[in-house]
């Protein structure tokens, strides 16, 4: 995605993706301000997108104010791309979240779509259901799906990053 972001993110190195490269990547919006994502996630059903906890406090007081996003690729530019906003339904946080003054402790939620986001777009790849993570620590990379690792802290990128 690329966008009228803040300079304070992680993202490092890599390049501008192409439109369409990630299309399960998702973007929370408050409708007053559509241009301005505040978090972002993954589409991992058509109906369910995964993100940070800490992304939904303001949602879970009242939804109706924001959106997800499908599809966008760069927040600055009109129609170069097809997107679809999808109202917000419900928020499934982890019931294990917790913040403290060091660290954030499982910091998942899923959100529940009020509505499909599945036109022409695939979802995430997620590792086959049938395996153990429980316990372990495990990193994945898969050029497929375009997941990767990034270890260091940096610049905010106003756009969609390749490190496949």
């Amino acid at each position: 995605m690329r966008g009228n972001f803040s300079s304070s993110g992680r993202i490092v190195g890599g390049e501008d993706a192409k439109p369409g490269t990630y299309p399960w990547m998702a973007a929370l919006l408050d409708k007053r301000f559509p241009r301005r994502p505040f978090c972002g996630g993954s589409l991992i059903t058509p109906v369910h997108v995964l993100t940070a906890a800490h992304c939904v406090d303001e949602i879970l007081k009242n939804p109706k104010p924001f959106k997800v996003r499908i599809g966008e690729y760069d927040f600055d530019t009109d129609f170069e791309t097809e997107h679809k906003d999808i109202p917000i339904g419900k928020v499934h946080v982890h019931p294990d979240y917790k913040e403290t003054d060091f660290a954030i402790h499982n910091d998942l939620a899923i959100i529940e779509l009020d509505g499909s986001g599945m036109d022409g777009t695939w979802t995430a790849c997620l590792p086959d259901v049938r395996e153990d993570f429980r316990n372990r620590e495990a990193i994945v990379i898969d050029e497929k799906c375009g997941v990767s690792l990034v270890q260091n802290a940096g610049i905010l990128k106003n756009s969609v990053n390749s490190t496949a």
